[in-house]
């Protein structure tokens, strides 16, 4: 028997017109985008650094190691300081904080971002160095140029999520240009990227936009690394990185 009940009399069913079917096909459209809409989230690396919280519960979080075995097992930074020499905009000196593997604001490995809508601007020696608008400034390791500087991400969800990222030499004025790795926990038994960024004079070398979907347990990490190619001058790089899920 029907589930449809009809009021008694002499009344008729009538047929939705092909109209109403385009209009109804529409709003389940748009409310299907909505809800999507409404639960997607992005974890940028830039919009969500902090200068003050770094921890193993954090979203993002800065680490390093000394080794230069992409292991999975890294330390966290934990001294923070004003770099050296500071960065500036079209309007004169920005105050930034950033991590430190010393109390030294002039030892690497080191991470900071610029949280702007604007790039920031320094000069190390040759020349203008620019960290580009929403995007985190690494540098690998300056004591003895071996070990990894590390962006990572703690996965506090299982499912499906889009990793975002760019890697982009922004000291190009000397140097062999910096090692580049995007792991899933550990790197040891293969990365899922990974490549090299020269530092070529005259010329910003990027790996450009790039994009992929990852299948990720809660408690995974996404780790964003950089080592010195066995070369730790003019190293400087700006990370674009975020994660949607």
């Amino acid at each position: 028997m029907s589930r449809l009940s009809l009021p008694s009399g002499n009344q008729t069913q009538s047929k939705p017109n092909l109209a109403t079917f385009t209009t109804l096909a529409r709003i389940g459209m748009a409310f299907a985008l909505l809800v999507a809409g409404a639960y997607a989230q992005t974890y940028n690396a830039a919009a969500n650094f902090s200068s003050t919280v770094n921890s193993n519960s954090s979203h993002w979080s800065y680490r390093y190691n000394t080794t230069g075995t992409r292991d999975g097992d890294y330390t966290l930074l934990t001294f923070t300081a004003p770099p050296s020499p500071g960065w500036s905009d079209s309007s004169g000196p920005v105050a930034e904080t950033y991590w430190f593997v010393t109390a030294s604001n002039e030892v690497c490995p080191c991470l900071g971002a610029n949280q702007l809508a604007v790039p920031l601007t320094t000069n190390y020696c040759c020349g203008p160095v620019i960290l580009p608008a929403g995007s985190i400034f690494e540098h690998p390791s300056t004591l003895g140029d071996l070990g990894d500087t590390v962006l990572s991400f703690l996965v506090f969800m299982s499912g499906t999520v889009t990793v975002n990222y760019s890697f982009t030499d922004i000291d190009p004025y000397g140097g062999n240009g910096i090692n580049w790795y995007v792991d899933l926990n550990s790197g040891v038994a293969g990365d899922l990227f990974s490549g090299t960024v020269d530092s070529t004079p005259g010329h910003i070398s990027t790996t450009g936009p790039q994009s992929f979907r990852l299948e990720v347990i809660k408690g995974d990490r996404i780790n964003f690394v950089i080592d010195a190619n066995g070369d730790a001058s003019y190293d400087s790089t700006a990370i674009r990185a975020s994660v949607t899920y």
